[in-house]
């Protein structure tokens, strides 16, 4: 992610947020994007929170182990 943001000049955020929108479509599995360790310790953390789709507190609840694109990444395929 952050050799194509740096070869687009855009912000990693950015590009990321394209990828969780083929995450949605279906057209890229989530596991592409987050480690499969990962993914059930973010639901749980989401679940957990139950601060609707705000990814800060999550992020906060998690730490810096788990980034917002992952977050953001999962959290798209709970909608």
């Amino acid at each position: 992610i952050e050799e194509i943001a740096e070869a687009r000049t855009m912000a990693k955020s950015t590009i990321e947020m394209h990828l969780v929108r083929f995450v949605q479509s279906g057209e890229i599995m989530l596991d592409d994007l987050v480690l499969y360790s990962k993914i059930e310790p973010i639901k749980n953390a989401i679940e957990h929170i139950n601060a609707g789709f705000a990814v800060a507190p999550v992020k906060e609840f998690l730490g810096e182990d788990y980034s917002y694109g992952e977050i953001r990444a999962v959290m798209a395929t709970m909608i």
